[in-house]
C-alpha cells in the first residue's frame, strides 16, 4: 500500500433532550440519550435528501486480547453479514435493493458501522442497523470467510514500507494496547474462533459506550421514537476502563534489516500527542510543514525537486487518543542521505523560525482537507459520533480548525522540539544480510 494513503485517521446521558439545540439546517446538533445509555446525536440538514448514519462503539483494536490481534477488527466486519434473522445474502440484497451502502471500520480506539441512504428509506436504513448491531449472528462460517478476507487484505496491503512503519510502532509502543496497530497480525487473525468473537461482543458493545450519529432530512423527534423501540435489545451496561500507559521513547534506536528488496525504505517514529491533546492542532501543522501533501518540505527535498532521492516521501500519523504514533518515512535509493535530510529538517523546525507563510499553507491544507471530507453525510456522521465518545463534543470539528489556525511559529518550534526527538529508526536494505563489519544490524529480527 502506498504510504501516501495512510491517513488514519478515523471521525457518543433518561430519553431526554440533554441540550435542547435546534437542529436546524444550520449545523447544530440535536442530542438524545436513549433509554440504554445510547447517544444519539442528530444533525438535520432539510435541503439534503442523502442520509449518513454512522454508528460508533468502544470496541477498537486497543482491547484486542494477547494472541488473538485482529479480534476487534473481525468483530466489527461481522456485524455487516448477517443476523439472526437475515442472512449475509439476504442483508446485501435489501441493502443494494434500496440504494443503501454499509461498512464497518475499526481503529485503535474505537469501531464502528457507517451508512448511507436516501431520506425516503431512512426508516428501513435505521431497522436494518439496529438489527446488525443488536442481533449479529456471527455464524462460524461467517466467521472463517472474515477471517480469509482480513488475512487476504493484510498480504495484500502490507508492503515493505508498512512493515517498517509496523515495527517501528511496536517498538516505540512496546507493552502498549497501540504496538500492534489496528489491522491486526496474521497469527493474531488466524488464532480467532467464534467463541472469541461473541466473547468480545457481549464484552464491549455497549449502550453509554455507543454513540449513534445522523446527518441529513430526517425528523429528529421520529428518529429518536424509532431507535428506542429499534435499539430496546442493546444491553445498557457500560464498557470497561483501560487506563493507557504513557509511553517515552528515551532515547534515539536504530535497527537496520536485510531484505530481498530494490530499494530501501526509511522510517523515524515518534510517540506524538493524540488527538485530545492540546498540542494535537500544533503537531498537525507540523505534518503538515514536513510531510502532508506534495509540496510540503520532504517530498519536495528528497522527491523530484530534491534529486530524486526518493521516490515516495512524508509522515504518517495514526491520530490515536492520548498518544500517537507519528513516521517520517522515505522509499529510497540513498537511505543514509534521505536520513541526513530529515534529520536537518527536523532540526530546523526546533531551532529556527518556521515563516508564517508556510505555517499558513500548511495550514491551509490541513483545514481544506477536512472541510472536503465533511461534505459527505457519511463522513460527517462518523466524525460527529468519535469526537463525541471520545469526550472531544460534538462542535470539535470546528473549535479544532479555529486551532489550527491559531498556529504560530513558536508553537511550531515548541512541538518539534517536544516531540519530535529519540525517534526509532527502521532501515530495510536489499540484500539477504548485513554486510561483514556493518554496524547497526537489527538485534531485533526481520519485519
Amino acid at each position: 500500500m502506498d504510504a501516501r494513503r495512510y491517513t488514519t485517521v478515523w471521525v457518543a446521558v433518561s430519553a431526554a433532550v440533554l441540550v435542547a439545540c435546534a437542529g436546524t439546517a444550520d449545523g447544530r446538533v440535536e442530542k438524545h440519550q436513549l433509554a440504554n445509555g445510547v447517544t444519539l446525536l442528530m444533525e438535520p440538514a432539510a435541503w439534503n435528501r442523502i442520509v449518513g448514519i454512522a454508528v460508533v462503539v468502544d470496541a477498537g483494536s486497543k482491547w484486542d486480547p494477547p494472541g488473538l490481534h485482529g479480534l476487534a477488527r473481525l468483530t466489527n466486519d461481522l456485524l455487516t453479514r448477517g443476523t439472526e434473522g437475515k442472512s449475509s445474502g439476504e442483508l446485501a440484497e435489501i441493502l443494494e435493493g434500496h440504494g443503501m451502502s454499509v461498512e464497518g471500520e475499526t481503529d485503535l480506539d474505537f469501531a464502528g458501522l457507517r451508512m448511507a441512504t436516501v431520506d425516503s428509506h431512512l426508516d428501513l436504513a435505521l431497522d436494518l442497523l439496529a438489527d446488525m448491531l443488536t442481533r449479529p449472528s456471527f455464524e462460524e462460517g461467517h466467521v472463517l470467510e472474515a477471517q480469509k478476507r482480513l488475512l487476504a487484505s493484510l498480504e495484500g496491503g502490507r508492503d515493505e514500507l508498512s512493515a517498517a512503519m509496523g515495527k517501528a510502532q511496536e517498538m516505540l509502543f512496546e507493552g502498549h494496547p497501540y504496538a500492534m496497530g489496528s489491522s491486526g497480525t496474521p497469527d493474531g487473525i488466524r488464532s480467532v474462533g467464534r467463541a472469541d468473537v461473541v466473547g468480545f461482543y457481549e464484552t464491549h458493545y455497549f449502550g453509554s459506550g455507543t454513540v449513534v450519529a445522523i446527518v441529513g432530512n430526517f425528523e429528529p423527534g421520529e428518529v429518536a421514537a424509532r431507535l428506542e423501540g429499534a435499539l430496546s435489545a442493546y444491553p445498557s451496561g457500560r464498557p470497561l476502563p483501560l487506563a493507557l500507559p504513557e509511553m517515552r521513547s528515551e532515547r534515539p534506536e536504530r535497527v537496520d534489516v536485510y531484505k530481498d528488496v530494490d530499494r530501501s525504505y526509511v522510517v523515524m517514529g515518534f510517540v506524538a500527542p493524540g488527538r485530545d491533546h492540546p498540542d494535537f492542532p500544533a503537531f498537525m501543522v507540523v505534518e503538515g510543514i514536513l510531510g502532508f501533501g506534495s509540496f510540503s518540505r520532504l517530498p519536495v527535498l528528497l522527491g523530484a525537486g530534491g534529486g530524486s532521492v526518493s521516490e515516495t516521501a512524508g509522515m504518517y500519523y495514526t491520530r490515536g487518543l492520548g498518544q500517537s504514533f507519528a513516521a517520517v518515512f522515505a522509499a529510497t535509493g540513498d537511505p543514509e542521505r534521505a536520513i541526513g535530510v530529515i534529520e536537518r529538517e527536523i532540526t530546523r523546525l526546533r531551532t529556527e523560525p518556521v515563516s508564517d507563510e508556510e505555517i499558513r499553507a500548511a495550514g491551509s491544507r490541513i483545514v481544506g482537507d477536512v472541510e472536503r471530507k465533511g461534505q459527505r453525510n457519511r463522513a460527517r456522521a462518523f466524525r460527529l459520533a468519535w469526537d463525541y465518545l471520545a469526550g472531544l463534543g460534538d462542535d470539535y470539528a470546528g473549535t479544532y480548525l479555529e486551532r489550527v489556525r491559531r498556529v504560530d511559529a513558536e508553537d511550531v518550534r515548541r512541538v518539534a522540539s517536544t516531540y519530535l526527538v529519540n525517534p526509532v529508526t527502521v532501515v530495510v536494505r536489499p540484500g539477504s544480510s548485513a554486510p561483514s563489519g556493518t554496524e547497526g544490524a537489527s538485534k531485533k529480527g526481520g519485519i
